[in-house]
């Protein structure tokens, strides 16, 4: 039976990581002169921010789903925040979209609200998101944290987002 490759917050720092997002950007780079946007969700935003942070005039802009922005409570994933990450300036346009009743312990709500804020950058877009519904685990695809039930609603506003830039 293989086993299942599990990416860790931690390995979403390593130079190794952020050096391979770098390369597939480049290559992009080589085949055409549309926009690239990078895109994560949840513990995906830390590889983003990371490289965004290292590389952001490299990309068109950012978009950051459901993450973790700061954290004042829960000292553990502290340093995966985008506090932490990014701080308060990027050489890219991001976009941070999350939603308004997602009950993830690390990804609070006012936290998205407060990030965004601390950005001391020009082209900077908050969308908070509402409705939809919640089957599953508070920190899970199936519940506010992964937009369920509103998919159609993110989608749409990401794509006029990227329009826009």
């Amino acid at each position: 039976k293989k086993k299942k490759y599990k990416m860790t917050y931690e390995d979403r720092l390593e130079d190794n990581h952020i050096s391979r997002i770098r390369k597939l950007v480049k290559d992009i780079r080589t085949q055409n002169d549309l926009p690239i946007i990078l895109a994560g969700i949840s513990r995906g935003t830390v590889s983003v921010g990371k490289f965004i942070s290292k590389y952001g005039s490299e990309v068109n802009g950012a978009i950051l789903l459901s993450g973790i922005y700061i954290n004042s409570e829960i000292t553990k994933k502290n340093d995966y925040s985008m506090q932490r990450v990014i701080g308060t300036s990027a050489a890219t346009n991001i976009l941070v979209q999350h939603h308004e009743d997602d009950c993830c312990k690390v990804c609070q709500p006012f936290s998205a609200k407060q990030f965004f804020n601390d950005l001391e950058i020009n082209s900077k877009t908050l969308q908070m998101i509402s409705g939809g519904g919640a089957s599953g685990s508070c920190n899970g695809p199936f519940h506010y944290h992964g937009f369920e039930g509103v998919e159609d609603q993110v989608v749409k506003k990401l794509v006029s987002w990227i329009e826009s830039l």
